[in-house]
């Protein structure tokens, strides 16, 4: 016959329950964090600044701005193409996966006041490198509208946010490395909605690409790779300003805020 636990008893069970759901937090928190997070042997400001069509200048990265992003590296780009498109690009390499995605552009565009008129997922498909899916949107702010391209990869994972994040850390629980996160973000003016769209998926496929040769990512890659995609032979271009050059509008292309915002001066979200 069952007798009654007194509350000796009960805190006794209380504190032995306490105890294993702290121990079984802590252990899911060790399987989800990576205890190593492995760099690749190159760099980011290895990207070619000729990449098919499209010619690049880099661009200098604020040092309180690389402060605040949190990553291991990161780099600015403006690159042209012949018919005179302009996009930024702003790639990043992160150690600390939660701070990598903590300003995701997304939220960050609307948080520094940026109207969204759409965002839908596409895929880049290059010869080569494995298929990424990648986040298309256009915003609109002051009368100026401009089309972004993004992506985060971790590993074979691509990541919108925190959620994909998660479902990201689940399947290289207890892996003894981890790949960095990596970040690229690419905006063009939208003075043509069409055309600037597929101007940056074909830079956005040419620079995944070029991840993709490079290796050391954590990506499955193909058996075999293609030629570097900045080593196609074409006619020279003139070098391009530093304040984005002639893209056929009325303005410059604004520099691209690694934090989100397309324009210097506004908030970043917090």
């Amino acid at each position: 016959m069952l007798q009654k636990i007194g509350t000796p008893g009960r805190l006794i069970i209380v504190a032995m329950l306490l105890l294993g759901i702290h121990f079984l937090g802590s252990s899911v928190r060790g399987m989800l964090t990576p205890a190593e997070v492995v760099l690749p042997e190159w760099h980011l400001d290895e990207m070619p600044l000729e990449l098919g069509d499209w010619r690049g200048q880099m661009t200098e990265l604020d040092d309180q701005i690389f402060n605040k992003i949190g990553a291991a590296e990161a780099n600015d780009w403006i690159y042209e193409r012949r018919d005179g498109r302009t996009a930024s690009a702003h790639l990043a390499l992160f150690k600390d996966l939660d701070e990598g995605v903590w300003h995701y552009p997304a939220n960050c565009y609307k948080a520094s006041g940026w109207h969204n008129i759409d965002s839908r997922e596409e895929t880049l498909f290059v010869e080569g490198a494995p298929e990424r899916r990648v986040s298309i949107s256009t915003w609109s702010h002051n009368g100026r509208t401009v089309k972004v391209l993004y992506w985060y990869q971790l590993g074979e994972h691509t990541i919108f946010g925190r959620l994909d994040l998660g479902k990201a850390r689940l399947a290289l629980a207890g892996q003894a490395t981890w790949p960095p996160l990596v970040k690229v973000l690419l905006q063009t003016d939208a003075d043509n909605s069409v055309e600037a769209e597929q101007a940056l998926i074909d830079l956005g496929g040419r620079i995944h690409g070029w991840l993709a040769a490079k290796g050391g990512l954590g990506a499955e890659e193909a058996a075999e790779t293609t030629e570097d995609p900045g080593d196609e032979e074409l006619s020279p271009m003139p070098a391009v300003p530093l304040d984005g050059g002639d893209h056929g509008g009325d303005d410059p292309l604004p520099p691209l805020d690694p934090l989100g915002s397309p324009e210097p001066g506004l908030p970043a979200a917090s």
